[in-house]
C-alpha cells in the first residue's frame, strides 16, 4: 500500500489556520481576578487550529490503498467501489497487474479499519461459541493482527480448529493493506495456550521451543485394546515454484499417500518443511490441507499446501518440501455417503461443486466440513475444495456446496474432469 500526500494542500491549511488567529491585548477582570485574555485566547486558538488541521487531514488529504490482485479476483472498479459505498465516495481503478487502487480520505480509511476491528472481535466470539471449535476458549489478536493467542481446553485439537490460522492470515493481510502495509504476513505468529497449564504448547514461530508439560489426565480404568499398525506410504507428489501477482515467490506442493497399515487412521497436525537441493532448511508452514483427514486401510489421502511464500532463506537452489503429520488411530470413525457430484466454473472465481449426500448412520453428526479433490483427465490432482461446516442428520439426504480452487499456477478449470467429495470424521 502506498500513501499519497498533497503537501500543497497541507501548506494552505496551515496558512489558513495561522491567518485566522486574532489578537487582543486587553485584560479581562472577573470577580476581582485579573487574567491575561491574550494568553487564554492563544490557548483556545491553538487548540482550534489543531482540531482544524486534523479535520482537514481526515477529510481532504487523500490516501491510496492498493488492493492486491488476489483480493480483486477480476472484479471491476465499479463492483469494488460498490462494496465500500457505505463509507462514501471512494475512487477505484484497476491496475494492469490486476491490483486495484482505492483513493479515499483518512476519515474513510479510519472508518473501514474500525469496522474491521469490530468484525474481527465478532468473528473471534463466534468461533469460541461455535460447537465446531469445541476446544477453543478464547482468541486474542495483537494490534497489528500479526500475532494471535488461542487458549484451548485440550492440546489434541480437531483438524477444523487449526483452520482458524487461515482466518488469522486473511485478517492480517486485510489489516496490513488498509493500514498502510503491503499485505505481507509472512511473519504472522499463532500461539496455542493450554488452559490448564497456562503454557504455550504449539506455535507457528520458527524459534518456538515446545513445552512438554503434559495436560493432567485421569488414570485409565480399562485395559486398552491392542493398537493396530498405523502406516502410510507416499505414492506421488508435485512441487511448483512460481511468482504470484505481487511478485512474491510461492512454493506449491501436494503429496499423495496411501494407508498401508492395519487400522483406520486420523491424520493430525499436517504441515510442510521446505529445504533446498542441498538439504538446507528454507522455511516451514504449520498448516497444510489433508483431504480426507481420516482413511481406512487401502484408501488414499492428499497433503496440500499451494500458497507458501518463500522468504529470504530461498537462494534459487531449488525447493524440496517435506510433509509432516501425526498418525493416530481413529476411535470413532464415521462417513457420509456421497451419492453424486456435479461442478461448473464459478461466476467470479473458482469451481462451484455440488454434492448430493446421505448420512446412512443412525446418529446425527454436527459441524462437519466437506472437502473435495479435483483431477484432470489423467487422474492427477489439479485442485482442491472446501465447504462450510454443517450438521448431517441420521438417515437423511442432503445437498452440500463447496468452492474449488486450482493448484499452483493452473487456472484452466476446463481441465477438471473429476471431483471427489469426502465427508468423514472421527468424533463421538
Amino acid at each position: 500500500m502506498k500513501k499519497t500526500l498533497f503537501w500543497l494542500v497541507v501548506s494552505c491549511v496551515l496558512l489558513f489556520a495561522a491567518c485566522g488567529t486574532t489578537q487582543d491585548t486587553g485584560k479581562n477582570v472577573d470577580d476581582g481576578v485579573v487574567t491575561d485574555k491574550t494568553t487564554a485566547d492563544k490557548s483556545t486558538s491553538s487548540q482550534t487550529k489543531a482540531d482544524t488541521d486534523k479535520t482537514v487531514i481526515d477529510t481532504l488529504i487523500p490516501v491510496t490503498v492498493v488492493m492486491p490482485a488476489d483480493y480483486v479476483n477480476e472484479k471491476t472498479s465499479d463492483e469494488i467501489a460498490d462494496s465500500y459505498k457505505e463509507y462514501g465516495d471512494i475512487k477505484v481503478s484497476v491496475n494492469p497487474d490486476g491490483s486495484a487502487a482505492l483513493v479515499m480520505t483518512k476519515a474513510q480509511q479510519k472508518a473501514i479499519l474500525e469496522d474491521f476491528r469490530n468484525d474481527a472481535e465478532e468473528s473471534f466470539a463466534s468461533i469460541v461459541n461455535d460447537d465446531a471449535y469445541p476446544n477453543i476458549v478464547s482468541i486474542k489478536a495483537s494490534d497489528d493482527y500479526k500475532k494471535y493467542t488461542v487458549v484451548t481446553k485440550s492440546r489434541d485439537l480437531e483438524f477444523g480448529e487449526t483452520l482458524v490460522e487461515i482466518i488469522f492470515r486473511i485478517l492480517g493481510e486485510y489489516y496490513s493493506v488498509f493500514s498502510g502495509g503491503t499485505g505481507d504476513v509472512s511473519g504472522l505468529i499463532v500461539e496455542y495456550v493450554d488452559q490448564t497449564t497456562g503454557k504455550v504448547f504449539k506455535s507457528t514461530d520458527p524459534a518456538f521451543v515446545p513445552d512438554n508439560t503434559p495436560t493432567p489426565t485421569p488414570s485409565p480404568t480399562n485395559t486398552p485394546s491392542p493398537t493396530p499398525l498405523l502406516q502410510v506410504e507416499k505414492i506421488d507428489e508435485k512441487t511448483e515454484v512460481y511468482m504470484d501477482y505481487d511478485n512474491k515467490r510461492i512454493c506449491a506442493y501436494w503429496a499423495k499417500y496411501k494407508n498401508t497399515g492395519e487400522g483406520i487412521v486420523r491424520i493430525d497436525d499436517a504441515g510442510i518443511d521446505f529445504y533446498d537441493n542441498d538439504g538446507q532448511w528454507i522455511g516451514s508452514d504449520d498448516h497444510a490441507w489433508c483431504i480426507p483427514a481420516v482413511v481406512k486401510p487401502g484408501e488414499e489421502f492428499y497433503i496440500i499446501n499451494d500458497l507458501y511464500e518463500l522468504g529470504s532463506a530461498y537462494t534459487n537452489n531449488g525447493c524440496v518440501p517435506k510433509a509432516l503429520f501425526e498418525l493416530k488411530a481413529a476411535e470413532n470413525y464415521f462417513s457420509v455417503d456421497v451419492l453424486g457430484v456435479s461442478f461448473n466454473k464459478g461466476e467470479w472465481y473458482g469451481l462451484e461443486i455440488t454434492a448430493k449426500v446421505k448420512n446412512n448412520n443412525q446418529k446425527d453428526y454436527k459441524y462437519v466440513y466437506p472437502y473435495a479433490v479435483m483431477f484432470d483427465a489423467s487422474g492427477r490432482l489439479v485442485g482442491y475444495g472446501m465447504g462450510s461446516s454443517k450438521t448431517f442428520y441420521a438417515e437423511k439426504e442432503d445437498t452440500v456446496k463447496l468452492d474449488g480452487y486450482m493448484f499452483g499456477t493452473e487456472r484452466d478449470y476446463g481441465k477438471v474432469k473429476k471431483v471427489e467429495v469426502h465427508i468423514v470424521g472421527d468424533k463421538k
